[in-house]
């Protein structure tokens, strides 16, 4: 049981990112789907994801680490100090994101110029997560170092056993409460391409 729960909540935590194309109403506020091109603020918007899905790629990867550098503002539109920290990918890119982020040379070249996605802006401090329950084999997010994916845990795993007066059979029982949501798109910057 304990592992079903478990099972459950990495379901439920991969969701988020699952759904982050689509607009959720019981997630976020702003009217638009997580990842989006036009998250509104005073004076204009900001965009938490390319304007064309782009597959993951060392182009891709650091013109995402820059887009997130430049173009995240906060509410008044004014640009504020944003950087990328974690490279989430699901198992079909593992390969891809171990090369991109620990090679000392530049990935699928003949070249010996240095790998520079370890040294922008800090790089990717934490480096990179395969999460198991993402749908897409070809999605990929940069979780950023703004606050905002919230994991509530309102009640913890619990459990429970008795024996049934009539029958004798042991019955078990187990009970947890929370949920995942996001307050600020700024958390997270992505890419879903379909193929």
């Amino acid at each position: 049981m304990q592992k079903s729960f478990a099972d459950f909540w990495e379901i439920e935590g991969a969701y988020i990112f699952n759904s982050a194309g689509t607009y959720q109403t019981a997630f976020g506020g702003d009217g638009v789907s997580l990842l989006n091109t036009a998250h509104a603020v005073d004076g204009g918007t900001f965009a938490n994801t390319p304007a064309v899905a782009l597959d993951l790629n060392e182009a891709s990867l650091l013109a995402s680490m820059t887009a997130i550098r430049r173009n995240f503002v906060n509410e008044a539109g004014l640009k504020i100090r944003a950087r990328a920290r974690r490279l989430i990918v699901p198992p079909e890119l593992e390969a891809v994101a171990g090369r991109l982020t620990k090679a000392e040379l530049r990935p699928g070249t003949a070249q010996n110029d240095p790998n520079m996605i370890p040294h922008l802006s800090g790089g990717l401090p934490d480096g990179y997560l395969v999460m198991d329950y993402l749908t897409s084999a070809f999605a990929w997010f940069l979780k950023t170092d703004i606050e905002g994916l919230i994991y509530l845990d309102r009640e913890p795993f619990e459990t429970d056993m008795w024996v049934d007066n009539v029958t004798d059979n042991l019955l078990v029982k187990g009970y947890q409460r929370g949920g995942f949501f996001y307050n600020d798109p700024r958390a997270l910057y992505g890419s879903m391409p379909t193929s």
